[in-house]
């Protein structure tokens, strides 16, 4: 009886694992998942009665950025034989491999001559020299040719950076990422949660804006504060925390708020486990990330949530907003055009409400966490790996 072996290489989870976690749901007992740090996931994990483990990633490997150039990754690599052998170990008995981040796709690689089994790669970003240096997307899409039986990429934009990287165009698929409209608009029903919320903020008369994502420079917290330094009328909401040696541009955050003298008109949450249920307290959700994103989830779940979405004009996010139709799309990094985009939602409430209708309407079609499996499945059937539940 076959059975999959999901392979991340964090801890905590992101968009990637909890995508994992919903594609292991859905498998059953037909699916396992192996990450190389302790964290948080395996929590989520057991959550879901998906049988997992930790082969902890050598210190070295851990510390290395997909910005490095790969020669520094090399020697790295040669200090990891023994990591290696663990690995191949590990994953010895499983039918197939399902990779869900750069980090677990190489290693794969690496022992996939001894194991000779299909490997379906999960890339869950744009292959570009912003985000990747010159020789990882070298090795990437080399190795891509060599190892991957099949490549899913989260959204259009995601593929034109990846053929126009030199990636290989066989067995390439774009399955967008899937969000449980069932459980937001569950949790978005629970009113105590949401009045409780409420009174942290003792916010009264006023809209309420939120960014959510974690706290990094390219997400955009920065514009997003200088937008609502513009609009009299309308409370900010930060919900995220930084990671990964980033609690310096928090900082810088929260100095900037005195700067621009809007401290009464800002509140950060910090990490919620109550992101839906913040999403209800806001009156506008907005995404605006200064560089283009793979696909931008977050602006689906305000959907979902039966919000007026803005993002930022780039990427994913162009996939799944129309714009004026389904949300509005402001230049990135532009503050003013952001501004000018939520006064818009706050000078017509009819019209703000008809968008966030309509965007609920056709993300609910397009991105559910449904059509996300059903797509999978047939990635399955085409390479003869059997995943029937039993």
């Amino acid at each position: 009886m076959s059975k999959l072996l999901f392979l991340t290489h964090v801890g905590d989870p992101g968009g990637a694992e909890f995508k994992m976690i919903n594609l292991c749901a859905d498998l059953g007992d037909k699916a396992e998942v192996l990450h190389f740090q302790e964290g948080s996931l395996s929590a989520n994990l057991a959550q879901k009665n998906i049988v997992h483990q930790v082969l902890p990633l050598p210190v070295a490997l851990v510390s290395f950025k997909r910005e490095q150039a790969f020669s520094k990754a090399l020697p790295l690599l040669f200090q990891s034989l023994g990591f290696l052998r663990k690995l191949y170990s590990a994953t010895r008995n499983y039918s197939a491999y399902v990779c869900m981040s750069q980090k677990a796709f190489v290693l794969m690689s690496l022992i996939k001559p001894f194991h000779r089994k299909p490997v379906i790669w999960f890339m869950n970003d744009l292959v570009s020299s912003e985000h990747f240096s010159p020789s990882l997307i070298s090795l990437l899409t080399k190795l891509a040719k060599w190892s991957a039986n099949h490549i899913v990429l989260n959204s259009q934009a995601s593929y034109n950076a990846w053929i126009q990287a030199g990636g290989v165009k066989r067995n390439v698929e774009i399955i967008y990422p899937g969000t449980d409209f069932h459980v937001i608009e569950e949790r978005i029903r629970n009113q105590e949660k949401i009045m409780e919320l409420k009174e942290k903020l003792q916010v009264k008369e006023k809209f309420i804006v939120g960014l959510f994502g974690r706290i990094t420079p390219w997400k955009g917290q920065e514009i997003f504060l200088e937008a609502l330094s513009k609009i009299p009328d309308a409370h900010g909401l930060i919900v995220g925390e930084a990671f990964f040696g980033e609690e310096d541009y928090q900082r810088h955050l929260q100095e900037l708020t005195q700067e621009l003298q809007i401290e009464s008109k800002i509140t950060f949450t910090g990490h919620s486990d109550y992101v839906p249920e913040w999403m209800a307290v806001c009156d506008i959700v907005v995404h605006c990330s200064t560089a283009p994103e793979p696909f931008g989830l977050v602006i689906v779940e305000g959907m979902a949530a039966h919000k007026p979405v803005i993002a930022s004009d780039g990427g994913g996010a162009q996939e799944i907003i129309t714009d004026n139709v389904t949300g509005q799309l402001t230049p990135m990094k532009d503050a003013v055009a952001l501004s000018t985009a939520i006064n818009r939602y706050i000078e017509n409430p009819v019209w703000a409400k008809e968008l966030a209708l309509n965007g609920y309407t056709r993300s609910k079609q397009l991105f559910s966490t449904q059509a996300m499996i059903d797509k999978f499945r047939l990635i399955l059937a085409m390479h003869s790996i059997r995943a029937q539940k039993t």
